[in-house]
């Protein structure tokens, strides 16, 4: 079955986004599950944020629809791990370069399709 169509979403995730970096400096006040203070570290706009992920959709050719999604690595950001991953910065990216390269490709497995 072939791949008619990609749809991506923003979506979030079931763990937050913690700014360690912010963390470890200390200038916040506990707030229930939440840190009150200034994030430090590059895409943070809060110390603890809602982690976010890019739901995919892949719509076949006989109208079924395969689903997936792209997350981040836990605590993004520090110690040299990939930057912050935010939804609204990875899906043009995504539409530019994956979704192309998918459409008309036989679904037959993961590993194919990702070479």
């Amino acid at each position: 079955m072939h791949i008619k169509d990609v749809i991506l979403s923003k979506g979030l995730t079931g763990f937050y986004f913690d700014d360690q970096k912010a963390i470890r400096h200390g200038d916040y006040v506990v707030n229930g599950l939440s840190y009150d203070g200034e994030p430090v570290t590059p895409g943070f706009v809060n110390i603890r944020q809602a982690g976010e992920s890019v739901s995919v959709q892949l719509v076949l050719a006989n109208g079924q629809v395969a689903y997936g999604d792209c997350a981040a690595v836990q605590y993004s950001g520090a110690g040299g791990r990939d930057p912050l991953f935010l939804a609204d910065d990875y899906i043009p990216l995504i539409e530019k370069y994956i979704v192309p390269a998918l459409i008309g490709k036989e679904l037959t497995s993961f590993r194919k399709l990702a070479k």
